[in-house]
């Protein structure tokens, strides 16, 4: 007989709540949007459907990476800016004064947190020391700032952040592990207060995608540890790409 338990019966933890808000792009984005699309839509096509997950989820070319830039914020590979993420979290922000954690993947992103947020928050990514590191966790737990912003790679292991009782998304990748690890930082033993995660997602773009793959396929830590669910993953992701346009539905072998 097996009995799983989950985290927050293990570890007694209050409720966690998962929110997403959208966002849509304006002309001037779309645009640059569909450009990209198109660019990818030719390279994938006449690739078989695992060729096709290996180039979107696993090792992404260059045009997936654009495509999911493209609908956070063209400027992230020198397009016009465009900062309708930047302006949903400053209204989410304006909605509350819980210690927040803010996660993204693009330091072009982080760079635009700091102009925003300058010294009222910390940061760390690739980029920082392990002393700065370690600093930016104590000015954040120890209440100097209410605002923390980590790149799940750099900051989703190893440290505690169990002050904040909000963690906002403004994009995500396709590791799961990066998500799991992430959303520990704030929900694990210590957590006393209720949890609220929130996704921006860019609506009726790719930017839906990664979230959907990961939280349907990879909803156990067994399955992600053990490589489990990558049938149903790459199946997930045709069809995603296909309602989106970026690949064409498979043709029928006669």
């Amino acid at each position: 007989i097996s009995l799983r338990r989950e985290r927050h019966e293990v570890l007694d933890l209050p409720p966690q709540t998962f929110v997403t808000r959208y966002v849509t792009m304006g002309k001037e984005q779309a645009k640059i949007y569909e450009a990209v699309k198109l660019q990818l839509y030719e390279e994938l096509k006449g690739l078989s459907a695992d060729e096709i997950y290996k180039s979107i989820v696993l090792f992404p070319m260059v045009k997936a990476v654009r495509l999911l830039q493209a609908a956070n914020d063209p400027s992230l590979f020198g397009e016009v800016s465009a900062e309708i993420k930047l302006d949903e979290l400053e209204s989410i922000l304006s909605e509350t004064e819980e210690p927040t954690i803010i996660w993204t993947n693009w330091q072009g992103q982080m760079d635009k947190l700091k102009t925003r947020f300058n010294d009222t928050a910390v940061y760390i990514d690739g980029r920082v020391s392990q002393a700065q590191r370690a600093l930016a966790v104590k000015r954040f737990q120890e209440g100097e700032v209410n605002i923390f912003c980590g790149n799940p790679a750099a900051a989703g292991e190893g440290i505690n952040l169990q002050r904040a009782s909000l963690a906002i998304y403004l994009d995500r990748s396709y590791s799961a592990v990066d998500r799991i690890q992430s959303l520990a930082r704030n929900y694990r033993k210590g957590t006393v207060n209720n949890v609220t995660v929130v996704d921006i997602i860019t609506k009726n773009t790719i930017d839906e995608i990664p979230l959907k793959i990961i939280t349907g396929n990879f909803q156990t830590m067994d399955l992600v540890l053990n490589g489990g669910g990558e049938k149903e993953s790459k199946k997930k992701v045709m069809e995603e790409l296909i309602q989106r346009g970026i690949v064409d539905l498979p043709k029928l072998k006669k």
